[in-house]
């Protein structure tokens, strides 16, 4: 197992950062040998500040995506993303648009934006990046989960729904569930 985090990890590198992200992905996959069989993103910030949106979505993002090569070279490849229930809470759609949409400045203007009408606003940025996450993940395939599910690994899950359909529930439902909670823009 290769870790990566501010301080304390194998790797040690800010992945709210370009650098930190450019610097992690190279840096673990020539420690993995060039093969990953697994990615657990579990990103750690949850601060009222747009730094999250960066941390939370995009480093959880590209470092995701940075390393599919190296799954690919997996016998048994896997990604597990840890989003929140915050998800489920009314969100700036304009954030989650931009995050999805690739566009880290503009997601980072409008949760500055955010900030300048005090912390209860900020912590909106928190809920626009597990949004853009979840999100973000149901674009992706889930592999074993009921293996998994009935294992003794599984400590902790209880009363979830999770859709394991090889994405016929993202084909139908589309990557967004959440908006009808949100105010009509």
């Amino acid at each position: 197992m290769i870790g990566v985090d501010l301080k304390n990890a194998d790797i040690e590198a800010d992945l709210s950062t370009a650098q930190g992200r450019t610097a992690a992905v190279p840096t673990a996959t020539e420690m993995a040998g060039g093969v990953v069989d697994a990615v657990i993103a579990g990103a750690g910030i949850a601060a009222p500040i747009p730094k999250t949106i960066s941390g939370k979505f995009v480093g959880v993002t590209e470092c995701v995506t940075g390393m599919l090569p190296a799954l690919e070279k997996s016998a048994a490849p896997r990604v597990a993303v840890v989003s929140s229930m915050a998800s489920l809470q009314p969100v700036v759609p304009a954030i989650v648009d931009a995050c999805l949409a690739g566009n880290e400045a503009t997601a980072l203007a409008i949760a500055g934006g955010l900030a300048e009408h005090g912390e209860q606003m900020a912590y909106l940025v928190y809920r626009c990046s597990k949004r853009s996450l979840s999100r973000w993940v149901r674009r992706e395939s889930i592999a074993k989960l009921l293996i998994w599910l009935t294992s003794e690994e599984n400590t902790h899950m209880a009363g979830q729904t999770i859709y394991c359909d090889s994405g016929a529930d993202a084909s139908v439902r589309g990557d967004d569930i959440w908006s009808w909670n949100d105010p009509q823009r």
